[in-house]
C-alpha cells in the first residue's frame, strides 16, 4: 500500500491565491519519488496582512530568506478559508506535499500540523546547512535539488500506516463524493474507528477530508476550464444542489465560486 500510495498522482492540491499579485510566482509539479508542488516567489508588501489559505489536505514547507534570520515555516493545511503570515518583502521557497506526507520534523506527528502554523529558526542542525547551501542555488530546479538531497530521509509516507493510506486513496478516487459509511463498509471497520484514525493520523475527521477532496476538484474543474458555473457538475461532485455547493465553496475559498472565476 505505501508503494501504491506513493505512485498516487491525482490529488488535486491547489492554493490558487498564493501566485494572486505575485509577478514573479513560479511552480514545479513533481510526481517521483512523490507528489508534490515545489514553488518560489518574492512576497509582495501587500502580503502583510496575509497570503489567502484554503483547504488542500497538504501540509505546505516555505524556507523564508530575506529576514535578519532565515525560517522554516509549516503551515498545516486549514479547515476553512484563512489568512496565513505573508512574510512581505521576503524570498521564499516551498514545497506542497499530497495529502497524509510531510516531513517528519523534529518527531513533530501531522495531525498537530493541521490548522496551525510552525515555524522553526534556521540557524541550527540540518536547517543551518540547509540554508548555507540554499544560497548558492540560482534556479527552482537547483533549489528541488537540494530539497531532495536535504530532506528525502525526513519525508514521511508510512506513518499513517496501510490503512490509512488506502482510505486517503479512497476518498480521493470518489473525488470526496463518499459517504463514511461506505468507506467504513469497504474497509471492513466501524465508522468510529475509521474516524478515530483520521482524527490521529490526520488530525481532522475523515468526513471533513472528504469534503476537502471535493472542493479541491470543483476547485480544478474551475480552474481548468472545464465546469461552467450554470452546469450541474456539482451534482457529480456529491453535492445536494447549487446552494450547497455554493455555499461550502464559499466557506473554504471566501468567495463564491462566481466571484472565484471573477478574480482569476
Amino acid at each position: 500500500m505505501i508503494a501504491r500510495y506513493r505512485s498516487d498522482n491525482t490529488f488535486q492540491m491547489h492554493q490558487p491565491f498564493f501566485r494572486s499579485g505575485v509577478p514573479d510566482y513560479t511552480e514545479v509539479s513533481v510526481n517521483q519519488p512523490y507528489r508534490a508542488v515545489f514553488y518560489e516567489f518574492t512576497a509582495p508588501y501587500s502580503f502583510s496582512s496575509g497570503m489567502a489559505f484554503v483547504p488542500d489536505g497538504c501540509v505546505d514547507i516555505l524556507f523564508v530568506t530575506g529576514t535578519d534570520e532565515p525560517f522554516m515555516a509549516f503551515l498545516g493545511s486549514p479547515t476553512a478559508f484563512k489568512p496565513v503570515r505573508g512574510f512581505p518583502g521576503c524570498r521564499c521557497f516551498g514545497v506542497r506535499f499530497k495529502p497524509g506526507m510531510y516531513v517528519s520534523y523534529q518527531n513533530l506527528p501531522l495531525r498537530d500540523i493541521t490548522d496551525r502554523e510552525l515555524f522553526f529558526a534556521g540557524s541550527v542542525g540540518v536547517l543551518k546547512i540547509f540554508f548555507t547551501r540554499l544560497k548558492k542555488c540560482f534556479s527552482l530546479e537547483q533549489r528541488i535539488a537540494l530539497f531532495e538531497d536535504t530532506f528525502e530521509p525526513y519525508v514521511d509516507s508510512g506513518t499513517a500506516g496501510k490503512v490509512m493510506q488506502q482510505m486517503l486513496c479512497e476518498i480521493n478516487a470518489a473525488r470526496g463524493g463518499i459517504h463514511i459509511a461506505s468507506l467504513a463498509e469497504s474497509m471492513n471497520y466501524s465508522e468510529r474507528h475509521i474516524s478515530r484514525l483520521f482524527q490521529e493520523s490526520m488530525g481532522m475527521s475523515p468526513k471533513t477530508f472528504a469534503r476537502i477532496v471535493r472542493f479541491q476538484h470543483a476547485l480544478d474543474m474551475l480552474l481548468s476550464g472545464r465546469a461552467a458555473l450554470a452546469g450541474d457538475y456539482f451534482m457529480e461532485l456529491g453535492y445536494a444542489d447549487q446552494a450547497h455547493f455554493q455555499r461550502e465553496f464559499k466557506q473554504y475559498a471566501g468567495v463564491t465560486p462566481k466571484s472565484f472565476v471573477r478574480l482569476r
